[in-house]
């Protein structure tokens, strides 16, 4: 090794593979990549909530929406009926 010349070349490090996949044992997955998964997480948390306010919101407006055509509708019967009891109070005069 005394023998090689000097070089403009320096090496740190030499990548080696050694055939695991980085998990440890009882370690959950994702871990040690930290903050951008908790942060990758949330998000996604936050788009599903998002998303359910939207869904809860859509069936508010079209229950409320039923329920004052079913008010329209009562109100209706109850006109055409108080202008049928009149018309027979009438009559039984």
């Amino acid at each position: 090794v005394a023998a090689l010349q000097p070089a403009d070349r320096h090496v740190d490090t030499v990548g080696m593979d050694d055939r695991r996949d980085g998990v440890e044992k009882r370690q959950r997955p994702f871990a040690g990549r930290g903050q951008a998964v908790d942060q990758a997480f949330a998000s996604f948390q936050v788009q599903v909530a998002q998303t359910a306010i939207e869904e809860v919101k859509d069936r508010s407006i079209t229950k409320l929406d039923e329920a004052q055509s079913r008010a329209d509708r009562t109100d209706k019967i109850v006109t055409v009926l108080d202008e049928k009891t009149n018309f027979l109070s009438a009559i039984k005069r």
